[in-house]
């Protein structure tokens, strides 16, 4: 799912910028890999061993609801009509754009982040 995230530098940019913290970035990707059945490198980003099933619960239940409060955010901003369609347009150009640039590699990663931040300024100030 998401490999070598400890040096990939708009991971960090983009956490850092999140209502996730490190721990329930983990807890998520944890839950997801052994919902799936896959094994777990833990120590392959940042974080710290969850040493019960309760604390990694925890965690990722901490990480589900603020991910469900940034959508419904997103969502209220359109519902009152702050947010249009130019806004959706941005926010899916911005999807896509990340994509593409992220399959390009390692290389590309300074112009990934400058992308999302002026996308990002650009949809606040519309």
């Amino acid at each position: 799912m998401m490999e070598n995230l400890k040096d990939d530098q708009v991971v960090d940019r983009l956490l850092g910028n999140s209502s996730l913290s490190t721990t329930q970035l983990s807890a998520y990707i944890t839950y997801l890999k052994r919902k799936k059945g896959e094994k777990l490198k833990i120590d392959e980003f940042k974080i710290k061993n969850f040493r019960t099933r309760g604390s990694l619960m925890g965690s990722y239940l901490q990480a589900k609801r603020n991910i469900k409060r940034s959508l419904y955010t997103i969502l209220l901003l359109f519902y009152l009509g702050i947010w249009k369609k130019k806004e959706l347009d941005a926010l899916s150009s911005l999807i896509k754009g990340m994509i593409v640039i992220k399959e390009k590699g390692k290389d590309y990663r300074e112009r990934v982040m400058t992308f999302i931040e002026e996308i990002i300024e650009v949809m606040i100030m519309m």
